[in-house]
């Protein structure tokens, strides 16, 4: 759009009844463009909300009632299950499960992520197309470049689109999509009445960041492919994951994490994803988000991220069971792990030549 429209309210017609957009909350012109093109992308009807939190919220209202069982991947976003957890006290019954094996039979609802955020294992679809109860899929981190989950067998796919989908941390947003009617619905019902309405500034992101989106999403993915060789060669990397797609890794180091992430330049020591700066952090850090002390993490997107693992997933590749010490502190890196790459040697979106030093990270207990 050429246009962004900010209006809160729109005109009845001459007759007084409401035209297309009546109230901001409800929806709004930017915003139905920008559900158009990511519905397009994904095969299906987009909906979207002020964040992928509150998209995450709506699923479970439109999805859910009281004594409903969820079960979650194993893994997944510590922020979903969470936000999960504040639906407890009104009868959701919440599980993990291995998303590689077949998913709980008395679930009601499965809810997947592909791949999860930090084990990135991914599902397996022909269990989860078995299984008799609503699939959801968290498909933040493929993007419909790499996965269109309800070709897949998915009921609802879920977006933090605040990550790859805009692309440049500039916005907030969620988004779901669906092929059935009826949740379309109750999803848009439930947006109006709860206020989770995703603003026109966020909508106007969205449809820029589709624009370069699998541009950007192939250069992630050059990115992180070199980025995991030069993990796997380093002698401080105990555990390297990575999916083969997308710019998430996640990896483990002996000794304290914190050196790590306070030791880059290039990369930012910040939270979030999928921007076209990479990432690194100690993921959990329960005074920023709320959360009760359960474990923390070092770990990078865009891409670099990552979270210890209960086991190793089926993509890990584990060097040796001890822990070594990382050996660097400040800011004293080796030179060759900050030596250019031709793949890394590139911002996305412009001629500027940048450094990307190759850095482990843990994921440890408190």
């Amino acid at each position: 759009m050429s246009s962004i429209d900010r209006a809160t309210v729109w005109p009845y017609d001459e007759t007084g009844r409401p035209r297309e957009f009546v109230y901001q909350r409800y929806g709004h012109p930017t915003g139905s463009a920008a559900e158009a093109a990511l519905g397009a992308l994904e095969g299906g009807e987009a909906v979207l909300f002020g964040s992928g939190t509150a998209a995450v919220t709506a699923c479970v209202f439109a999805l859910a009632k009281p004594g409903t069982k969820l079960a979650i991947a194993e893994g997944a976003y510590f922020g979903t299950s969470v936000a999960f957890s504040e639906f407890a006290p009104w009868g959701l019954e919440v599980t993990e499960f291995d998303q590689t094996q077949q998913p709980p039979r008395d679930a009601d609802i499965v809810w997947l992520e592909s791949p999860a955020n930090p084990l990135l294992t991914v599902p397996s679809w022909a269990a989860v197309r078995a299984h008799a109860g609503r699939k959801v899929c968290d498909a933040t981190a493929s993007t419909p470049i790499y996965l269109r989950a309800l070709d897949e067998g998915a009921d609802v796919v879920v977006h933090s689109a605040t990550k790859f989908l805009t692309g440049h941390h500039d916005a907030m947003l969620g988004a779901t999509v669906t092929r059935d009617e009826e949740i379309a619905a109750r999803l848009r019902q439930v947006r109006t009445r709860l206020g989770l309405s995703a603003s026109p500034d966020s909508a106007a992101s969205l449809l820029k960041g589709l624009q370069t989106l699998e541009l950007r999403m192939h250069r992630h993915t050059a990115s992180a492919r070199e980025l995991a060789k030069r993990l796997e060669r380093h002698r401080a990397v105990q555990v390297v994951r990575y999916p083969g797609f997308g710019g998430l890794i996640s990896f483990d180091v002996g000794g304290d994490p914190i050196p790590v992430e306070t030791a880059t330049t290039v990369i930012a020591n910040q939270t979030s994803l999928g921007g076209v700066v990479s990432s690194m952090e100690i993921a959990f850090r329960p005074a920023c988000f709320g959360c009760p002390s359960v474990s923390r993490t070092s770990s990078c997107s865009g891409p670099i991220s990552s979270r210890r693992s209960r086991t190793p997933s089926s993509q890990s590749r584990r060097r040796d069971s001890n822990p070594r010490p990382f050996p660097y502190k400040g800011n004293a890196l080796p030179a060759e792990l900050l030596r250019p790459s031709r793949i890394l040697g590139r911002s996305l979106l412009s001629d500027k030549t940048t450094y990307h030093p190759v850095l482990p990270a843990r994921f440890v207990s408190t």
